[in-house]
């Protein structure tokens, strides 16, 4: 996306396009702990959010590696990727958008852990998210799973089925 953004800019002249980008840039500087990005600017919260991040590849290599190690340290557990990290004050054990594991961030942690060349981080979120398929509803993918391994939500979440093909093609 950053890349797509970068050449619409640069259809209408390079001396524009810098600016815009570099604003962008530093917006997500903003964001940026010694161990992670936090996913509100004036509430330190370490979330799987960060993932877009390395998902549309808008951060450099150093960065990507940064985001990578917290989720995979902090944010992956059996099931696959929280939603916020077990040790972060919010997370809530029973939580929607506090704690439970969405299969879509799991498909976005190989998708980004692909882009900066961490093929064994990869791999193994492959692994955990092809024990989730069919957990509740055969050959589906579940809207989120609890901590402790429990299906809940949709059995049928359109969006985690959606993103495989683009997980085959990395």
């Amino acid at each position: 996306a950053f890349n797509n953004i970068k050449y619409l800019f640069s259809l209408v002249n390079d001396d524009i396009s810098q600016s815009p980008l570099s604003s962008l840039r530093e917006s997500i500087e903003k964001y940026k702990n010694p161990d992670y990005f936090s996913d509100q600017f004036k509430e330190n919260i370490n979330s799987a959010n960060q993932l877009f991040l390395t998902w549309l590849k808008c951060v450099n290599e150093e960065d990507g590696e940064l985001i990578l190690k917290n989720v995979e340290n902090n944010l992956l557990c059996d099931f696959g990727v929280l939603s916020i990290a077990k040790n972060d004050p919010k997370f809530d054990l029973h939580g929607y958008h506090n704690g439970a594991v969405w299969p879509l961030l799991t498909e976005l942690l190989i998708g980004s852990a692909f882009n900066y060349g961490d093929i064994n981080l990869g791999i193994k979120a492959v692994d955990i998210l092809s024990k989730n398929i069919g957990m509740q509803c055969e050959a589906r993918i579940n809207e989120i799973i609890q901590m402790d391994g429990r299906p809940v939500g949709c059995p049928d979440q359109a969006w985690s089925i959606a993103m495989l093909p683009y997980i085959m093609e990395k």
